[in-house]
């Protein structure tokens, strides 16, 4: 990739990405200044659709992809966290457990906006025979209605990203790893099959290898460790 590489790139980023995309993104444009980035906020579960209609170019997402037009690599492991409220009981520990939850009630996004997390969520419960009491919601725990939801008493969120709740509430709220072994969702770059742009290409590239987290290892919240582009970019 040469230093100033012109073009242009529309990124799609799903909800509680946007600090570690953006990480990437400004490593990206010192040594391609002359590119055009566009970036929209568009769930998981909507971003296929956004590829394959050419209205983003490159996309950060949770899997499922859903698109035999599309293919995909993954990034990093994001870790799962409940979001609840501080007066909660379960609020003094240092981390949960699912079966810690098993007498909560557990605020689920719809499934459209982000099916991967939706159904991991709902498979933990299963591994640990708990049907959980759910209500169905549209927002997220890092959305201010989401952290609305929880901070009234209508129960808890499994959140992933790395703001899990909204900062307006960090008073009243409290995120907690949730620590069982399969408490985790991937993060994948997706693009078109066949994509014929070069600087779309060359983005998708950087961004490959600027995450270099070994296959299997969980994201840790270091982010400039792992967003260290290799030197082959300089």
């Amino acid at each position: 990739m040469s230093k100033g590489w012109a073009g242009a790139v529309r990124l799609g980023i799903a909800k509680g990405l946007g600090d570690i995309v953006s990480r990437v993104l400004n490593e990206y444009l010192r040594i391609a200044s002359k590119v055009e980035i566009d970036v929209l906020d568009i769930p998981s579960g909507f971003q296929a659709a956004a590829l394959v209609e050419r209205r983003i170019d490159v996309g950060f997402l949770r899997p499922p992809i859903g698109a035999t037009q599309l293919v995909s690599a993954r990034l990093f492991q994001e870790p799962f966290e409940v979001v609840l409220r501080k007066a909660s009981p379960l609020a003094k520990r240092k981390s949960l457990r699912v079966r810690d939850l098993k007498d909560e009630t557990l605020l689920l996004i719809d499934r459209s906006i982000s099916p991967g997390v939706y159904d991991q969520t709902l498979a933990l419960f299963r591994q640990h025979s708990i049907e959980p009491k759910t209500i169905p919601t549209s927002n997220i725990a890092s959305d201010q209605a989401g952290s609305i939801l929880v901070d009234s008493g209508k129960g808890i969120f499994i959140a992933v990203g790395t703001s899990p709740m909204h900062p307006a509430f960090s008073d009243r709220l409290i995120a907690l790893p949730l620590k069982d072994s399969s408490a985790f969702t991937d993060v994948h770059v997706a693009w078109r099959k066949g994509e014929q742009s070069k600087t779309t290409l060359d983005f998708v590239r950087f961004t490959r290898d600027a995450f270099h987290v070994k296959k299997g290892m969980m994201w840790n919240g270091k982010l400039a460790r792992a967003v260290k582009p290799r030197p082959k970019y300089r």
